[in-house]
């Protein structure tokens, strides 16, 4: 293992789903940060982010973090 990285995994509905099957959605999800929106990242060297769903919406997805 490598020390100051990470491999970041997005969790999708669907995954979450699988693993709330099997007993193991808390335990993961409770590691996750929430995924409000991807980054876009132009040629210019500018970034903006795109939402996932409108405002009002909730995004069940989650940014997974292994260090």
């Amino acid at each position: 293992m490598v020390r100051g990285r990470s491999i970041n995994l997005a969790l999708s509905v669907r995954g979450r789903e699988a693993l709330r099957r099997v007993g193991l959605e808390d335990v993961v999800v409770a590691t996750g940060i929430p995924m409000y929106a991807r980054m876009i990242h132009d040629l210019d060297g500018t970034r903006r982010p795109i939402p996932y769903g409108k405002p009002d919406q909730v995004r069940n997805g989650c940014i997974v973090i292994f260090i």
